[in-house]
């Protein structure tokens, strides 16, 4: 680091802010002057970054929801969704009318939806938000599909699936699907897959008849960082964040419906101080 200099108040100066500051400017000249050898790996700690954001060690603002912070969502129990995926994106019509096929991923009691608040963000350090990016973290358990056909047999082959997706709103009320979050699975399990009959009666150490194998135990993950370039308009006012699924792949039938468990849903805000 340069040498730094602190020239005192020359008598008869008259102390004011214009003077503090030009006392003060070799001060600040000094401490910015960084040599080579002062940016060398672990010269800096955890106290040289700002005082906002994940980075910075700053925890989770708290939630409302018991068992949830602000920024993090988990659920466990299983639910069930028969809307049917119709459109890469949505089929909803910016800024008017938002996705409809496909619905919001909850427990019944949780619901995997991340609200800002009575406030709205901007994305780009443009702003003054001063968040870059929203880094969104997603695993969600695909636990079946069933389909009743038009004679009522119910068939959990692998001939649908599900999608996932992330969703924002600007209202509370429309939500649109950021296209590149799209996730889909097939339902795989081993007579779906095979055709391969499995045996239900009671052998070796069952104590009753086994189940045939309806449940694929898949997990749907997705890892994205959602930029302004990914919405409509860069300088959009975002109010909130969800996942939302869909039934994909859906055949002719009266009823069909996929089948999904365990979920957590983080989205984490990539961003500066001021």
């Amino acid at each position: 680091m340069p040498e730094i200099q602190y020239p005192y108040l020359e008598e008869g100066t008259t102390f004011d802010a214009s003077s503090l500051n030009t006392r003060l400017q070799t001060v600040t000249d000094g401490l910015n002057g960084l040599t080579e050898v002062s940016v060398q790996r672990g010269a800096f700690s955890d106290q040289h970054l700002s005082n906002q954001g994940l980075l910075a060690g700053e925890d989770f603002p708290a939630s409302g929801v018991a068992g949830t912070t602000r920024y993090s969502r988990n659920i466990s129990g299983n639910h069930s969704y028969t809307v049917k995926y119709t459109t890469w994106g949505g089929n909803g019509t910016y800024p008017l009318v938002g996705d409809t096929d496909r619905n919001l991923i909850t427990d019944g009691v949780v619901s995997l939806e991340i609200n800002f608040g009575a406030s709205t963000i901007q994305l780009g350090m443009g702003n003054t938000d001063k968040i870059a990016g929203l880094l969104v973290l997603l695993n969600v358990h695909l636990l079946r599909t069933s389909l009743v056909n038009e004679e009522q047999q119910t068939d959990f082959g692998a001939t649908q699936g599900a999608m996932t997706c992330i969703q924002y709103t600007t209202d509370n009320v429309n939500w649109f699907t950021l296209r590149k979050t799209e996730r889909f699975q097939w339902n795989r399990t081993v007579r779906g897959e095979g055709q391969v009959a499995i045996n239900p009666s009671q052998r070796g150490k069952m104590t009753s008849d086994d189940q045939d194998d309806v449940y694929c135990n898949q997990d749907i993950s997705t890892r994205t960082i959602i930029l302004p370039s990914d919405l409509p308009d860069p300088n959009l006012a975002i109010r909130g964040i969800r996942a939302a699924t869909a039934v994909f792949g859906a055949a002719t039938g009266s009823a069909q419906t996929i089948y999904l468990r365990e979920s957590n849903f983080t989205v984490i805000p990539l961003h500066a101080g001021s």
